[in-house]
């Protein structure tokens, strides 16, 4: 079992060689552990498992990303319309930076549903729905992205220098709906064909189709819902992307535990 670091900083404290010895001794193990925990991973989970760790990272900065950059000028029902158009007017570098994790967030879900397309044991239909429905996803949201990080930013600029914020509302509203139904939407749709990847292959659980019906019935909701129903309260949406977001964190790191232990091999 490894040793924390808080342990073996209270060995050092005596100071003496042998102490420093020890703790040399147990870093050793704790590599060979490591090594041994990734040499057992198959040559065809590879792919599949470095995307899911890639996925899992780049949707942690990015929830990061939004609370520290984009959540003043995102519609979320806690800001009026006047202090997003002068966040975004007066923070145009931080709001474009803000989005970056997010527009690698959506190059890692691409990423993950090709290597579940090219991994053997995955089941072919499956994967390549996941993958048509992440590239719709895409081609929905990146271009609306992109417009909001570039004219969307000077609307808001000119928009906060006439005090006049209805001038980007209109704005705002189109590509809130592109990026947070239409886009969520098709993203949710390609999670549940993730979902059936896994299952159909058996790398599954009853904890996972509990959690996975949980957070994909969840972001169904919230993405459907103000599609669906004239408004739709925004403080729900925004609620539920919070929750949703981290819950997804959680799947990640079930399903990469899941795929090491039923693909791993044995010694």
């Amino acid at each position: 079992m490894s040793t924390s670091w808080s342990i073996k900083w209270q060995y050092l404290e005596g100071r003496y060689p042998q102490r420093l010895a020890e703790v040399f001794s147990l870093s050793c193990v704790e590599w060979v552990s490591v090594k041994q925990f990734l040499l057992r991973i198959p040559p065809d989970s590879k792919f599949l498992l470095g995307a899911l760790v890639f996925t899992f990272l780049c949707h942690g900065a990015a929830l990061i990303a939004t609370l520290v950059f984009l959540l003043p000028g995102l519609p979320s029902g806690h800001n009026d319309l006047a202090h997003r158009v002068s966040y975004i007017g007066q923070h145009a570098l931080i709001w474009r930076i803000g989005w970056l994790p997010w527009q690698l967030t959506a190059l890692s879900d691409l990423i993950l549903a090709v290597a579940l397309v090219r991994t053997s044991w995955i089941s072919r239909p499956a994967a390549f729905i996941s993958l048509g429905l992440t590239v719709t996803a895409l081609l929905i949201e990146q271009p609306a992205e992109f417009r909001w990080t570039t004219s969307g930013v000077e609307l808001a600029r000119q928009a906060f220098l006439m005090q006049n914020a209805s001038s980007y509302s209109a704005f705002e509203s189109e590509i809130f709906r592109l990026t947070s139904y239409w886009a969520a939407f098709f993203y949710t749709l390609a999670a549940i064909a993730w979902s059936v990847c896994l299952a159909k292959a058996g790398t599954w659980n009853r904890f996972m189709t509990i959690l996975s019906i949980i957070l994909w019935g969840l972001l169904i909701v919230i993405s459907l819902g103000p599609l669906l129903l004239d408004g739709f309260p925004a403080i729900i949406v925004s609620s539920g992307n919070a929750i949703g977001f981290n819950v997804m964190m959680v799947w990640f790191g079930v399903a990469t535990y899941l795929i090491w232990k039923n693909r791993r091999i044995e010694d």
